[in-house]
């Protein structure tokens, strides 16, 4: 019965693309409304328009997720293999309900233990989530360190150029900043750094 849920992603890919069309056409409905000024006919267009886009962002999306995760789970994947990363959490009653539903409950795999199934491999899924949530959240402020680090890094680039043009100041300084910054940041053991050094001194 999981081929049914195959049928039922395929029909809200479907749904979704035909929404999209319908926004399209409703758009240039409402340009050529507000190009001659019939302000009703524009606001008519305008509110089909964000209403068929709400239905599609919300909806159908959610359910074209739901349906997806509650497919993967049946055919015995693990959550990682589905959704390598989410930014929100997935509507896991919808996909129980799903699951139960279209479970070969017949089935030698699952006799009568879907749901405890399911239930423990929510349990992971969720694990999962919240790990790839502080992974990114790490990354992000690592990018931000970065981020931070180049513009001051500009900031003091100039200034130097500008001291040494006036005043021919020592640029060691800049220098000496540049590499404590990437010997704290690299792992040279990690790119065989310490190795090919060891090689070289024997």
């Amino acid at each position: 019965m999981k081929n049914y849920l195959k049928v039922k992603s395929m029909s809200l890919a479907a749904e979704a693309k035909i929404i999209r069309q319908q926004e399209k056409q409703r758009a240039k409905q409402l340009r050529h409304a507000l190009r001659f000024n019939y302000e009703k006919a524009a606001k008519y267009h305008d509110k089909v328009r964000e209403g068929l886009y709400l239905h599609r962002i919300g909806i159908v999306r959610e359910e074209a997720r739901a349906t997806n995760i509650a497919y993967g789970f049946l055919r015995n994947k693990q959550y990682s293999q589905i959704e390598s990363f989410c930014y929100s959490t997935p509507d896991w009653k919808r996909v129980k309900e799903l699951v139960l539903k279209y479970a070969e409950h017949d089935s030698p795999r699952w006799n009568s233990s879907v749901e405890e199934s399911f239930n423990t491999w929510k349990e992971d899924a969720v694990l999962y989530i919240l790990h790839t949530h502080d992974e990114r959240a790490k990354e992000e402020k690592e990018e931000e360190e970065l981020d931070r680090f180049f513009d001051n890094f500009e900031t003091e680039r100039k200034s130097f150029f500008d001291n040494f043009k006036t005043e021919g100041k020592n640029g060691q300084p800049l220098i000496n900043k540049i590499i404590n910054y990437l010997t704290t940041r690299v792992d040279f053991d990690k790119i065989g750094y310490a190795e090919s050094s060891t090689k070289t001194e024997n």
